[in-house]
C-alpha cells in the first residue's frame, strides 16, 4: 500500500529550506523540496525517508500515520577543510 507524504523542511528558525534532498530506502528515485520547503511523495507505508542538505545535518524519520511532517533541519557542526 501507498499513502501520500507531505512535509516541510525547515531550519531551527522555522525558514524553509529549499533544495533538501529526499531518499526513500527501497526506492530507486530521488527528490527534493521546493522553493518554499515543501514536498508531496506518494511512498509505500513504513517507509524510511532520509532528508539531507549542505551544510545542515542528514535527518532520517519512519513514516507513520501523520498526514503533516515537518523536518527541522539543524545546522552541522562540521566544518569543511580549507583548501
Amino acid at each position: 500500500n501507498k499513502r501520500k507524504e507531505r512535509a516541510e523542511g525547515k531550519d531551527k528558525e522555522a525558514a524553509p529550506i529549499s533544495g533538501v534532498s529526499i531518499q526513500v530506502d527501497g526506492q530507486k528515485w530521488k527528490a527534493s523540496t521546493g522553493k518554499e520547503g515543501k514536498f508531496t511523495l506518494e511512498i509505500p507505508q513504513n517507509s524510511i525517508i532520509t532528508f539531507s542538505s549542505v551544510g545542515y545535518e542528514t535527518v532520517t524519520i519512519h513514516s507513520g500515520k501523520e498526514k503533516w511532517l515537518e523536518i527541522i533541519l539543524k545546522e552541522s557542526q562540521s566544518l569543511l577543510p580549507e583548501i
